[in-house]
């Protein structure tokens, strides 16, 4: 068990003794290989969408896109037009 302090919450552990790690050291190669081996195996689990599903999303967010670009149009026209009226 560690040291511990109650009042300011804060507990101290021990430091490891007589215990030699034993860390690898890797090359860089290595290390990419293994990220890229990580990246395929996390591929494969992805669920991709069908081709119908991926045409009608993609659709959706266009037409989405267009609305509010019109929106924010219109309403930058107004602003517009009330500030040329004051000034």
């Amino acid at each position: 068990n560690g040291l511990q302090n109650r009042r300011l919450r804060v507990q101290v552990l021990p430091p490891v003794r007589n215990k030699r790690v034993n860390y690898q050291t890797k090359t860089s190669m290595n290390k990419i290989k293994e990220f890229l081996e990580g990246v395929r195996k996390e591929m494969k689990k992805v669920a991709w969408p069908q081709q119908q599903e991926l045409i009608d999303n993609t659709i959706i967010v266009v037409v989405f896109t267009i609305l509010i670009s019109a929106f924010i149009f219109g309403i930058d026209r107004v602003y517009s037009s009330i500030l040329e009226l004051i000034y």
